[in-house]
């Protein structure tokens, strides 16, 4: 979007449109400084919305915050920030953004956030009796320990939980039901001792997929990963038990190129996960091999 009188007259039009259900959108600099400052109709069927770069001006989060309280179906949400200060302003908070009449109905399933800019902490639990997807971009390291004890408390047991790095309390989270479908977990870096980063990994395939392995249907990670999670054996004896997998990245370690070895640790895989297929037709770039298609095993390997 550009200029705010385009931004105002076009978000005008679209609130007034009865069947929309899906709206995306970005806010691209400079021309953004201010959009939504008139009232809007509301967004009476939509129930996924997009907003991406979003400018941290006051105008653009009061923007935001009124489209979000003029969509009471709305159950898929997804927030990003961008700081146009160089870090002088203060996070966005996000429970003053998400905010509905008492008397609504509104309960968000899945919610996407990059936390980079943005304040989530426990008291936004409070919109989230009914979450079963949360997809953390960026800064999940970032987080209280308070907001995932507080996950548990109240038992939201989340189908898919993406996170951008696993930390010890979104583990503890894990461990603390069961029945999720689908796990991801990125190596977005941050202090973090060695030790610490082998203990998380050997307490994530010992503990965690074990916990889940009656549901699990996608384990995947992202980023670029230490050589703490190379797949082992023992990785594989804790998926033996995950039946239901159907999607599963594996990051191997290896010398040479031309090792066979990935490709026998995927024969073992699909011996014994019967949903699982395999696909192994690596591309070189300078420091992994990948592959990957849907229903696939995607081995990222590094020399």
């Amino acid at each position: 979007m550009g200029s705010k009188s385009v931004c105002r007259d076009l978000l005008l039009a679209l609130s007034n449109m009865p069947k929309l259900s899906k709206l995306e959108f970005c806010i691209d600099p400079p021309d953004a400084q201010s959009f939504v400052d008139q009232e809007l109709g509301m967004f009476r069927s939509l129930k996924a919305l997009k907003m991406r770069r979003l400018l941290q001006y006051t105008s653009i989060v009061e923007g935001a915050k009124r489209i979000i309280s003029q969509s009471p179906k709305l159950n898929q949400l997804d927030l990003e920030f961008i700081d146009v200060s160089g870090g002088l302003c203060s996070k966005v908070e996000l429970r003053s953004i998400i905010e509905f009449p008492p008397d609504t109905s509104l309960r968000l399933q899945r919610l996407t956030l990059s936390l980079s800019h943005t304040n989530f902490d426990n008291t936004c639990v409070r919109f989230m009796t009914s979450l079963t997807h949360l997809n953390l971009r960026t800064g999940a390291q970032l987080l209280s320990p308070s907001f995932w004890r507080t996950l548990s408390d109240e038992h939201l047991a989340l189908l898919s939980l993406k996170v951008s790095s696993l930390t010890l309390p979104i583990l503890e989270y894990l461990l603390s039901y069961s029945g999720a479908k689908e796990i991801s977990i990125g190596f977005e870096r941050y202090e973090l001792h060695e030790d610490e980063e082998q203990l998380l990994c050997e307490q994530f395939f010992s503990l965690v997929v074990p916990r889940h392995c009656e549901s699990l249907e996608g384990l995947f990670f992202s980023g670029e990963a230490s050589g703490n999670w190379c797949f082992t054996q023992s990785h594989l004896e804790s998926l033996r038990a995950c039946r239901s997998l159907k999607f599963l990245d594996i990051i191997y370690h290896y010398s040479s190129t031309r090792s066979a070895h990935p490709q026998h640790a995927a024969v073992s895989l699909v011996c014994f996960l019967p949903f699982l297929r395999m696909s192994f037709d690596p591309v070189c770039s300078k420091r992994y091999f990948r592959s990957f298609q849907p229903n696939s095993l995607k081995f990222r390997t590094s020399r």
